[in-house]
């Protein structure tokens, strides 16, 4: 049986919610870190936000949920997502639907590498405004979903280069 599956491999991946404060820093460094650990230091992990202003620090919260993780956002600053950011990236993850959305809308060339950050689709929500406790599980969250792509970008390729199949 001939398949007409071709083998995307993935350099550059771009991480976006709203503000580009909470959940999307976490995110960045724990993919990075996670990368690393796996052996693939050299895939580029950036994040941005759909709603936000150019330079603003990471929630202090998001900073503490961090550094308990070894995990340093010091010198995160945020960023406004661009569309030279989308065309850059091989595949990108979001935090809701709505975000999906909202990407999809405006940049409709992204369907097919843009993806809900969450376990199994699962909306991660935003932790700003609400108690320290909402970092730290935004957090684990984060991390679980992060797990979950990378065993499912893994379990693709055979030779330990995370990729997706694209059927088009």
């Amino acid at each position: 049986m001939i398949s007409d599956v071709r083998k995307v491999v993935i350099r550059k991946i771009l991480i976006i919610c709203q503000g580009n404060l909470c959940r999307s820093p976490i995110a960045e460094v724990e993919c990075r870190k996670r990368l690393a650990d796996r052996g693939l230091g050299e895939v580029i992990v950036d994040s941005a936000g759909l709603n936000t202003r150019d330079d603003l620090a990471a929630h202090p919260s998001a900073i503490d949920v961090a550094k308990e993780h070894n995990l340093n956002l010091d010198r995160h600053r945020s960023k406004m997502l661009t569309e030279d950011m989308v065309r850059w990236a091989d595949i990108m993850f979001v935090m809701s639907p709505r975000q999906k959305q909202l990407l999809l809308n405006s940049f409709p060339y992204v369907r097919g590498k843009t993806f809900l950050l969450g376990r199994e689709g699962q909306q991660i929500d935003d932790p700003l405004g609400l108690p320290r406790a909402s970092f730290a599980a935004a957090h684990a969250e984060i991390c679980d979903g992060i797990d979950d792509w990378l065993d499912r970008l893994f379990a693709m390729s055979r030779d330990s280069r995370p990729h997706v199949h694209d059927r088009s």
